[in-house]
């Protein structure tokens, strides 16, 4: 059985990782630098998800302004015109294609963070508004 490509944790019980390619992967489950398992994990292309404040993937997006980095809030929202960057993970494939085993994060160094950067519809006017990144989870964003 063929082992994928290593997977370094970034703590000591991860959670979640970035895997190659689907359909399929294996892993080796170490404790003290000893090989204690063999897990196969099916994997899938992509499973969006937008990063928020709360980290519960409900309410506000974790969204920032392009021109400072400053979190767009309630009581700092984004001005008309403005392209903010919302944070986001799990896109499926992107372009330019990233080789294998090369980080493919775009957004300060974070891997598997990816920054979108999108505008509000003009006619929209201000407030709260719903954001899905390609069929993720909804946040919500606010605009004046």
């Amino acid at each position: 059985m063929p082992l994928s490509p290593s997977v370094q944790p970034a703590t000591p019980i991860p959670a979640t990782c970035q895997a190659p390619t689907p359909p399929e992967a294996y892993f080796e489950l170490l404790r003290e630098g000893v090989v204690r398992q063999t897990r196969r994990a099916l994997l899938t292309p992509s499973a969006p998800g937008v990063f928020t404040l709360s980290g519960d993937g409900r309410g506000a997006g974790v969204v920032m302004h392009a021109s400072d980095f400053r979190f767009v809030t309630p009581e700092n929202p984004a001005a008309p015109g403005e392209m903010p960057a919302v944070y986001a993970t799990g896109p499926g494939s992107v372009w330019p294609e990233v080789p294998a085993g090369e980080d493919t994060s775009l957004a300060l160094g974070m891997a598997g963070v990816h920054p979108v950067n999108f505008a509000f519809d003009p006619s929209s006017g201000p407030g709260a508004k719903d954001l899905s990144v390609a069929g993720s989870n909804v946040v919500t964003v606010f605009s004046r």
